[in-house]
């Protein structure tokens, strides 16, 4: 179950059928905020989940650099082991 499902049933549970009307302010919300119509908050939303969405492209952008790296220095450490091998040059790495 996701978090904001689990609130929200949460609320219904316990919030009486008066404070869940249309016209009510959300619970513990303060009295300075604007309470928006129902419908208005979409542009936010959507707003937030471009954010969302944009962050997350650019974490996963940098895990797959972060990988490709690591990639690459393998690749480069078993040409370099390949390499000494071939020219006869001695690679044990048990310091025997």
């Amino acid at each position: 179950m996701s978090h904001k499902l689990a609130v929200a049933a949460a609320l219904i549970l316990i919030l009486p059928a008066s404070a869940m009307a249309e016209d009510a302010p959300a619970p513990n919300a303060p009295a300075d905020v604007p309470q928006l119509p129902p419908g208005e908050e979409a542009p936010a939303m959507a707003e937030g989940s471009l954010y969302q969405t944009v962050g997350n492209a650019v974490a996963m952008a940098a895990a797959n650099a972060v990988d490709a790296q690591q990639q690459a220095n393998v690749v480069d450490q078993a040409s370099t082991t390949i390499g000494v091998g071939a020219t006869g040059g001695d690679i044990d790495q048990t310091g025997d």
